[in-house]
């Protein structure tokens, strides 16, 4: 782990990390101050996935036309999950980090009386393997970076996607979710 402006961040995020809080201003505050937009689109930005630039943008235009609806979830404190379960993040896949953001994430959907499942076999969703699934069917979770076509083809089939980029130190999650009719939308054109 890296210390970016005095924040936790992966080694292999430290350099974007530091360009992004240095674009947004003075660490975790500035963050949690940007619009839910630049939080979402943060995780499409890595080089090991092929993110077109019509994919991203189709989905920026349909939440700028209210197609698509993004609402802050405040997830619960890491500090208040570690000391349930110790080593309830094992269970998930990735990295160190990828992990821990996934376990929080998973203690949210449980504490709104969501069942779940990391399970590889329970983790397909149209846009390929989610990280987290409602077992309802009804939402996947993306933890770090992510395929803009995965997070559209979720929204197209209906289902509700709580993305949790890394520069939200798992703090936050962004929830979106289609509220217009799927005809007429900008993803489906």
């Amino acid at each position: 782990m890296a210390i970016v402006r005095g924040l936790n961040i992966p080694d292999y995020l430290a350099v974007a990390a530091e360009k992004f809080l240095a674009a947004a201003g003075q660490g975790r505050n500035e963050v949690d101050a940007l619009p839910l937009w630049n939080i979402v689109d943060d995780a499409f930005h890595d080089r090991r996935y092929d993110n077109s630039e019509d994919e991203v943008g189709a989905l920026r235009l349909s939440v700028e036309r209210g197609e698509v609806v993004l609402r802050r979830i405040d997830l619960p404190r890491e500090e208040d999950c570690a000391s349930e379960d110790p080593h309830h993040h094992a269970r998930f896949s990735g990295g160190e980090e990828h992990r821990r953001i996934c376990s929080v994430a998973a203690r949210w959907l449980t504490s709104r009386g969501r069942e779940w499942s990391c399970l590889q076999w329970h983790l397909d969703c149209p846009g390929g393997k989610a990280d987290i699934v409602t077992l309802d069917g009804e939402l996947t979770v993306e933890v770090g970076h992510t395929r803009a076509d995965k997070i559209v083809k979720c929204l197209v089939r209906g289902l509700e996607v709580l993305m949790v980029p890394y520069i939200t130190m798992g703090r936050f999650g962004v929830l979106l979710r289609y509220e217009r009719d799927l005809r007429v939308s900008t993803l489906r054109s």
